[in-house]
């Protein structure tokens, strides 16, 4: 790829979302970041964190959690905002160096200002994730997506 060119793809889950990423980073020939970011960032965090431990952490972010930290510096930042800090220092460091496909983890948002960045949206019908639900999510049901769509927008 001539041009440096950065390609955040947010998605609806069970709308297909990564396969679209992956078709789209092929297609490029670049490299596609998804949990990837979130490994990367998991290793800057309390000397590591495991990589599903800090997903489960920034999807369940506490209710009681104060915006404002004022004088407080970054140790007293709670885990789950530190990982979504860490995580955006590697998406924006690695914006820096290379061409790439990132999916979720915000990267529409932190790439926003990002003049060579194109954000994409992928969403599917109720139809169409039910039967996505029952081949690719081991046959989960459209509730089971719903909720894990509301944890998503939660952390979004």
């Amino acid at each position: 790829m001539e041009k440096h060119t950065l390609i955040a793809i947010s998605r609806q889950f069970g709308s297909g979302g990564r396969e679209v990423s992956k078709i789209v980073a092929e297609k490029l020939g670049v490299r596609r970041y998804d949990k990837k970011v979130v490994e990367m960032a998991a290793d800057n965090i309390d000397g590591g964190m495991d990589p599903e431990e800090a997903v489960e952490l920034s999807y369940n972010t506490p209710s009681n959690c104060m915006g404002n930290l004022g004088d407080y510096g970054y140790e007293r930042v709670s885990r789950h905002n530190r990982m979504y800090i860490e995580q955006a220092k590697v998406i924006l460091g690695v914006a820096k160096k290379e061409s790439a496909v990132f999916l979720g983890r915000c990267a529409d948002y932190i790439l926003r200002d990002n003049p060579d960045c194109y954000s994409f949206f992928i969403y599917a019908d109720d139809e169409f994730r039910k039967e996505r639900a029952k081949t690719d999510y081991n046959g989960a049901s459209l509730e089971d997506l719903n909720k894990e769509e509301k944890r998503r927008k939660q952390y979004y």
